[in-house]
């Protein structure tokens, strides 16, 4: 998949779809199985829950995000197992989080050329997710 707008691009497994929208004040890429018939991501497995999206919205502030930073906007925000990881030069911030919809799902946040980049998946599509991640090149 390659996002011209954001100048990004990444590899998904075959079987899964992509599509991009926008939503509020940004953009929303879905990444999501397409059938039952899929291979299951190395370390990983495909159940209904099997893939993520990524929120981009207009951002003012430099990263790397933090914890700290993020609780202060959302007070009520869940940011446990936190992580910094790099990504293509990118410092961005890993999380386990839980939303009343979804559950316990993995977070990776981060800030590039003026945008805040919310990726979000059930965290049992944690292993998926981050072989996917390994291909993530901003261009």
């Amino acid at each position: 998949y390659t996002n011209t707008a954001y100048s990004f691009a990444f590899s998904y497994p075959l079987g899964f779809t992509v599509s991009a929208f926008p939503e509020g004040e940004g953009d929303t890429v879905l990444v999501q199985r397409r059938t039952s018939e899929v291979e299951p991501p190395a370390g990983g497995s495909i159940s209904q829950h099997s893939g993520f999206q990524v929120h981009i919205s207009p951002f003012d502030e430099p990263g790397p995000l933090t914890p700290e930073r993020i609780r202060t906007d959302i007070p009520d925000m869940v940011v446990d197992q936190a992580k910094e990881m790099e990504i293509d030069g990118v410092k961005m911030l890993s999380f386990i989080s839980s939303r009343d919809s979804l559950g316990r799902v993995r977070e990776i946040w981060f800030v590039e050329k003026g945008n805040l980049y919310q990726i979000t998946a059930h965290a049992e599509f944690d292993a998926g997710l981050s072989q996917i991640l390994l291909s993530w090149r901003f261009q």
